[in-house]
């Protein structure tokens, strides 16, 4: 079974609670606490559909075996590989070869795999854009209930403007 971890995230949001106010035209600090939980929503909402970290973020990841060696580490862009256990011994016989895959030298008896790595985070205006229509559409339907249905997908501008950031698989 493979499972990831979040250990840690480094730094922070990338749009501000300000930056929602001027967006969808918000002049009072009422709702600026509900402003701040969204704008975390909108981009856990965000990394969950392009599987690759907004925030820089230390993460751990499990395998019970990795097939003839080869690991395609999930959530970039990668920035560095921390640590790499083989059987609960760190091991230093692993090449990277880019793009999140590695291969480690393992034996055939080799059973469990345990990969500490940390993300870079990505951060430009069409992220930051696309972060706003969430949380704008969020701000505006505070609950999952539209017109007698349940809401549980990204808008469609959100998604055309992510698409980009979306890994491709060959």
């Amino acid at each position: 079974m493979r499972q990831i971890q979040i250990v840690s995230t480094i730094g922070s949001e990338i749009i501000s609670v300000d930056d929602c106010k001027n967006f969808i035209r918000i002049d009072t600090t009422e709702d600026d606490t509900l402003l701040g939980y969204m704008i975390t929503s909108a981009r856990l909402q965000a990394e969950s559909y392009l599987s690759r970290d907004i925030l820089s973020k230390q993460r751990k990841y499990y395998l019970d075996n990795a097939l003839d060696g080869l690991v395609d580490v999930p959530y970039g862009p990668i920035d560095s590989i921390d640590e790499v256990k083989v059987d609960n011994i760190v091991i230093t016989d692993y090449t990277e070869r880019g793009l999140g895959d590695i291969t480690i030298k393992m034996d055939p008896t080799d059973k469990e795999v345990l990969i500490t790595f940390t993300t870079t985070g990505m951060s430009d205006g069409l992220l930051k854009q696309a972060l706003l229509q969430i949380v704008s559409t969020l701000y505006d339907n505070r609950t999952d209930y539209v017109n007698g249905t349940i809401s549980t997908e990204l808008d469609s501008s959100s998604k055309v403007i992510l698409n980009g950031y979306k890994s491709v698989f060959i």
